[in-house]
């Protein structure tokens, strides 16, 4: 019992490093599919920020087909000719090593127009949580996404 006791207090320290493992800043980059099948972004980065725009999308929402159908609902008039394909939804994203997150950003809700605070938690290699919110991450609405090739 005291050999296992004294192996388990010298591993402990060797094994630390692995309980406490952090993601790489560019795991998040790729093609990603919500969990319903229902929207594809593509999650890139450019000058040390990350950002998602839409390449695929399936809603009743939207009246016309998937390359017609504009950011209608969007509060600035100027930009409500946008199309919503290739439109950019998530910008600002900075990688946290402390949260293991990717965090400080904002995404854009095209479905109501509204801009909201946003992080993104990685859960598994292939999958990841996004969540918008406003002031507090609890008061807000979570997409899971799963990893999907391009």
């Amino acid at each position: 019992m005291k050999i296992s006791a004294l192996f388990l207090f010298l591993l402990f320290p060797a094994l630390s490093p692995l309980l406490n493992a952090t993601h790489n800043p560019d795991d998040v980059i790729g093609y990603w599919m919500t969990s319903q099948n229902t929207l594809k972004v593509q999650v890139y980065k450019v000058n040390g920020e990350y950002r998602g725009k839409i390449i695929w999308f399936k809603d009743e929402h939207y009246k016309a087909k998937m390359n017609d159908c504009r950011d209608e609902l969007n509060p600035d008039p100027a930009l409500r000719d946008r199309k919503i394909l290739g439109l950019e939804v998530m910008k600002n994203l900075h990688y946290d090593a402390d949260g293991d997150n990717w965090s400080g950003g904002s995404i854009y809700d095209s479905n109501t127009g509204h801009t909201y605070d946003s992080v993104v938690n990685m859960n598994t290699a292939s999958t990841i949580t996004v969540t918008g919110y406003w002031m507090f991450t609890w008061i807000g609405r979570d997409l899971n996404f799963y990893r999907v090739s391009e």
